[in-house]
């Protein structure tokens, strides 16, 4: 059931900025024609009292005179001005004693009218009104508004001392000089002014809601319905709709998490099918899996005897390596003392030193793989780190050449001892080696490096190669025994489990860090005085 739309979220959003929007607009509209009408209706007040003064003064001296045609004549002459109503001038009593409206002449005006209840308020006439109050507005019969102002008319002394028609001195106002001005031309300006400014109010509504209510639309209305329309669509079981993401805003990473999401449980539900219907294969496999299991167990058992028969081959090829090694010695001192060419004689002891050169190297490495065989020492001596890294390349030196691998050394030379099991350290590395070097069938770097941590009391040593690396699902399990993923024959999935529990034996941590295609770096940090275990090696591999 689609959302009717005077009830979606875009419109509710939309109805609120119209609100906000129109309430702002209208604020600024009635702001605007308030202060226009007070600016026009204040103008009006000056230029009513200019006039008014400018009546006082031109009749000025004609009252002094007491020429009151004259004054009369002006007053009427100013009186049919386009913009005013009416000129009058009420004596002290009020009676009116000149008004443009001839049928004013002579009235009396009430006391409590506008023009003079604010002078008469306690039945006496004030000396002083303020200007402010001296001004009023009121609608003529017409229907249009009116401005008028009272001037009062004061006893100056040039008028009480007028031989024509002296007044006392002691009467401050004679009169009140009442002058009154149309507002109709004010009122049709802000009338103007009110309706221009309604109009491009409500233009500017129109102009500025449109693209609003558009980009709502597009922004909201659409990606909302969109979202909606998954949400149905995933409800009846349909796992491979997905919604369109554009852009990167909210509503596009909502998207994007839908379709993620719908992902998700479609996988979910394949798997769960999946594994339904071959829960039997299921069970077969992992009965197939634990008799590789007993396989690798019975692997170990031939590794082991491998490790014996090492033993002994060292031990027989050890004999006739020095069998040898003696002949060549014996050889070189006999060609020193033959009468052969001098020359004759350096190429030969030259051959010879290469052969001998190589007969001491065959038998370090005849050695080493003793050491190595022999294996399970539990004495925990000073050694130093560097020179157990040195014989574990030793033993493999000859495989680095042939894979065509460029082996670089980084070792800290301050104080590098630790307290350990050399063998066991030996071969920790021997087998993190191995692996480096099966990881580059096509020659590569292996860089060994040490460094010492004084404040930990820790060296680590540091073992990187260019090799193809380790895949992100194979990462977390390559300390699990009998997990490798080696072709068979060539491995049991032991190594990297070993040396796990070696470096656990020497209280140490080790960890690892790969990228596919760019190779892969352990980290195996020692402390340098260990407590010494009580457990065997021969317990890891149990």
């Amino acid at each position: 059931m689609r959302i009717r739309a005077l009830q979606s979220l875009s419109f509710r959003i939309f109805l609120f900025q119209v609100f906000i929007f129109v309430v702002f607009i209208g604020l600024f509209a009635y702001l605007s024609i308030y202060v226009h009408k007070k600016q026009m209706t204040a103008i009006e007040f000056q230029n009513v009292r200019r006039d008014s003064d400018i009546i006082k003064r031109s009749i000025h001296y004609d009252m002094l005179l007491n020429r009151r045609k004259d004054v009369y004549k002006i007053m009427q002459t100013i009186g049919n001005e386009p913009e005013m109503v009416g000129i009058r001038i009420y004596n002290d009593v009020g009676v009116v004693t000149f008004s443009t409206d001839s049928s004013e002449m002579g009235s009396r005006v009430n006391m409590q009218t506008e023009a003079c209840y604010l002078c008469h308020l306690k039945n006496k006439p004030l000396a002083e009104v303020p200007v402010k109050k001296r001004y009023r507005i009121y609608n003529s019969p017409d229907g249009y508004r009116v401005i008028g102002l009272i001037n009062p008319i004061r006893n100056e002394p040039s008028c009480s001392s007028a031989a024509c028609h002296a007044h006392p001195a002691k009467k401050k106002i004679l009169g009140v000089l009442d002058v009154l001005m149309s507002l109709k031309t004010v009122d049709q300006s802000i009338e103007r002014n009110k309706h221009n400014i309604l109009m491009y109010a409500g233009l500017v509504i129109i102009l500025v809601l449109f693209p609003i209510s558009v980009f709502i639309y597009i922004m909201v209305y659409r990606p909302v319905q969109r979202l909606i329309d998954g949400t149905k669509e995933v409800a009846h079981g349909n796992l491979d709709y997905a919604i369109q993401v554009s852009g990167k805003n909210e509503f596009a990473h909502l998207a994007y998490s839908f379709n993620r999401m719908t992902k998700s449980l479609k996988k979910a539900r394949e798997e769960l099918t999946k594994w339904s219907e071959t829960l039997e294969k299921k069970v077969d496999e992992k009965t197939k899996e634990l008799k590789n299991a007993q396989g690798h167990l019975i692997q170990v058992e031939k590794m082991a005897s491998l490790g014996k028969l090492a033993a002994t081959v060292a031990h027989e090829l050890n004999n006739p390596l020095a069998g040898v090694l003696t002949y060549v010695k014996l050889f070189e001192k006999q060609i020193k003392k033959s009468s052969l060419k001098e020359d004759q004689k350096n190429g030969i002891l030259e051959n010879l030193g290469i052969i001998e050169s190589e007969i001491k190297r065959s038998g370090d490495i005849v050695k080493n793989l003793l050491l190595f065989a022999r294996g399970t020492g539990e004495n925990f001596e000073e050694k130093d780190i560097n020179g157990i890294i040195q014989k574990s390349i030793l033993l493999l030196n000859h495989k680095l050449k042939i894979s065509n691998i460029n082996l670089v050394t980084q070792y800290c030379y301050n104080d590098c001892t630790i307290l350990c099991n050399e063998n066991q350290i030996k071969q920790a590395l021997v087998a993190i080696l191995v692996n480096a070097a099966d990881a580059m069938p096509e020659g590569g770097t292996l860089t060994i490096s040490t460094q010492r941590f004084p404040a930990e009391n820790t060296i680590e040593i540091k073992i990187s190669d260019t090799g193809i690396g380790i895949p992100e699902d194979v990462l977390p399990h390559i300390f699990e025994p009998f997990y490798t993923t080696k072709k068979e024959g060539t491995g049991v999935g032991l190594g990297l489990s070993v040396v796990y529990g070696i470096i656990q034996r020497h209280q140490g941590t080790i960890h690892v860090e790969s990228k596919p295609g760019k190779g892969t770096t352990f980290y195996i940090k020692l402390p340098r005085h260990p407590k010494v275990p009580k457990e065997s090696l021969s317990d890891i591999l149990s």
